[in-house]
């Protein structure tokens, strides 16, 4: 197809889902065209930097944004809207959508002084409830008055972002963390507002941390996770701590990894996050009066690599009952010729002699026998979380031919 007809295509189903978003999100035609975002998203970053568009790629970039965002593909509109390296202010929604965007995903403020009141009430809305987690409903409110009042202009441009802005804020609701933790969690929003309202807190669940949370990390669910890497691990093992924190009487989660410089990450990570906890990162050198102490009043969070926590336990067995939380990274290693063996050696003795409040949860890379290593760990429950709810990202492959066409 001719790539500049690609455009108008591409803006209709864009448009065509946010319109039906607004009729009935839960309509079979919205489900159909959510399946079209992808390609769309994919034009728009295919479309960046063309000769013929190059007065475009803000408007591309801004679109590609909003396309790869509604289809739950948070990662890739943070960089696709990280790369307009300077936003020229329009006279229309664009800059209300743009700004909402760089809100939601690089965590910086709106301006101060947008051209319209309720354009102002919208952004003070946003902030309210990202930052204090009021209800949703003014915000849906403030978009009907908006598009009302912009179906009597004469830019037609001005009442698709107004669906756009719809769209988009519809889908950081549906993902957003003053909604999702407290739902799915045994800790009340209380609590969770403690941690949310601080600055640098998660504002959205990307799409792999919201499946574990409705799959039940929070609520002391034993879950094992075949995840491709890029989905957000890191902060899920963050939020799956915090929430086990906050139970009554829990204070000490292990998190193991199969390499020192896993351990380091994951050290340094849970840092830079703050974590109410001393983090105690151990090293893999043999100490011959080893003595893990642990105070009753303080909350803990134990690193270290399989061979490192199996030492420990042949030296302090009477550990295991006070460790609340089991959390092991890269659990596809079970398959590793010299190493592997030890790892689920190791994971079935914890299984055994664990207390029986503990939670376990196995993060590894998908894994074609998951729900195999559930009925070997966990037999009569179902704790394998489905890796196909979960999209990859695509990449496409061009080679070159003698006759200097790209074949992908």
């Amino acid at each position: 197809m001719n790539s500049d007809d690609l455009v108008y295509t591409t803006l209709f189903i864009l448009s065509r889902y946010c319109e039906e978003l607004i009729v009935d999100p839960d309509s079979q035609t919205t489900s159909q065209l959510f399946v079209e975002l992808t390609s769309v998203a994919q034009y728009y970053n295919a479309a960046v930097n063309l000769e013929q568009w190059l007065d475009h790629n803000h408007l591309f970039l801004l679109l590609g944004a909003t396309a790869y965002f509604m289809s739950e593909d948070f990662g890739s509109a943070k960089v696709l809207i990280s790369r307009i390296d300077e936003w020229c202010p329009k006279d229309n929604l664009s800059n209300l959508l743009y700004f909402t965007r760089c809100f939601l995903l690089l965590d910086t403020a709106y301006p101060s002084g947008l051209q319209k009141e309720n354009h102002t009430q919208y952004a003070v809305a946003m902030i309210q409830h990202f930052s204090a987690g009021t209800r949703g409903e003014p915000i849906f409110n403030l978009l009907s008055d908006i598009r009302q009042e912009n179906l009597f202009v004469s830019d037609i441009l001005d009442i698709t972002y107004a669906d756009f802005l719809y769209g988009v804020s519809f889908r950081a609701l549906r993902h957003s963390a003053w909604f999702l933790l407290p739902q799915n969690s045994r800790a009340s929003m209380e609590k969770w507002g403690g941690y949310l309202s601080k600055p640098g807190s998660v504002k959205l669940l990307w799409p792999a941390q919201k499946i574990i949370v409705e799959a039940g990390a929070l609520r002391g669910q034993d879950l094992i996770v075949p995840f491709p890497t890029g989905v957000g691990k890191t902060k899920s093992i963050e939020l799956i701590i915090r929430s086990v924190f906050m139970e009554q009487g829990k204070r000490v989660a292990l998190v193991v990894a199969p390499l020192r410089a896993l351990c380091n990450e994951l050290t340094q990570d849970l840092t830079a996050a703050s974590m109410t906890a001393v983090i105690n990162q151990f090293s893999d050198t043999a100490q011959e009066d080893f003595d893990l102490e642990l105070q009753e009043n303080q909350k803990y969070i134990l690193i270290c690599t399989p061979e490192k926590f199996t030492y420990i336990l042949r030296h302090q067995p009477d550990v295991l009952p006070e460790i609340n939380l089991f959390i092991f990274d890269e659990a596809h290693l079970f398959d590793d010729d010299t190493r592997g063996v030890q790892y689920e050696l190791l994971v079935s003795e914890i299984v055994r002699h664990r207390n029986k409040s503990s939670q376990i949860v196995l993060f590894s890379a998908v894994l074609s026998n998951a729900e195999q290593i559930s009925n070997w760990l966990f037999p009569g429950t179902d704790t394998a979380v489905d890796h196909s709810l979960v999209k990859s990202t695509e990449k496409s492959i061009g080679f070159l031919s003698s006759d200097q066409i790209i074949h992908y």
